[in-house]
């Protein structure tokens, strides 16, 4: 087993001998310990892609971390004017009742603005009307707070962008939460209407 001396002791050089070494494990990314600085900030968990499927699911990594980010990019649809979604999975289980709320506020290139919101939504949509021209997609960033706790809801934040089937640039604000205080451990990403043609998602957890 390969071992290192003590490191970060200014003051007593007999501590750089063999009595006090620890081993290589105790070096591993994001382990807590006296030697070496575990991650800290934003950490990648995984990258998912999707093609010609009817949704992405993500079911691991959401123990990481209380604040976790999903950057939601390249989302073409099949179907031309449809929006894109997400769901939430609870203990594995899908939750698709009416109980997601959201308010959203957008803004196109040509300077048109709509406000709308829901109480009682039954998945989160977001890039509301993306075409399906070549150089249409919808891409977002999607913050989510709280997932792994069973004792607060978990609450979503997202700044979306996408090309509509006017071939209009949209921007678009979202917030909202999943009003139960349960562990969510899953994200499920779907077109209203069609499959995901292609889409990428690379997902992120953040420590202080």
């Amino acid at each position: 087993m390969a071992t290192f001396g003590q490191i970060g002791n200014p003051t007593n050089i007999s501590d750089q001998n063999s009595s006090g070494v620890f081993n290589i494990q105790d070096l591993q990314h994001g382990i807590e310990n006296d030697f070496a600085q575990g991650r800290k900030g934003l950490f990648p968990i995984g990258k998912f892609s999707a093609s010609s499927v009817a949704q992405l699911d993500i079911q691991r990594g959401f123990e990481q971390s209380d604040v976790l980010e999903f950057h939601v990019f390249g989302f073409h649809p099949v179907s031309d004017n449809t929006s894109l979604h997400f769901r939430l999975f609870e203990a594995g289980v899908i939750e698709s009742g009416s109980v997601y709320d959201r308010g959203r506020y957008e803004i196109n290139d040509g300077g048109s603005q709509a406000f709308s919101h829901s109480s009682t939504a039954s998945g989160v949509d977001f890039c509301n009307g993306v075409g399906n021209d070549t150089y249409e997609f919808g891409n977002a960033i999607i913050t989510l707070y709280n997932a792994r706790t069973s004792t607060a809801n978990t609450m979503y934040y997202i700044n979306s962008n996408f090309g509509n089937s006017s071939d209009a640039t949209v921007y678009q604000i979202t917030g909202g939460e999943l009003p139960q205080a349960s562990v969510v451990d899953g994200i499920r990403f779907y077109f209203g209407t069609g499959n995901i043609e292609a889409g990428t998602v690379k997902m992120y957890g953040y420590e202080d």
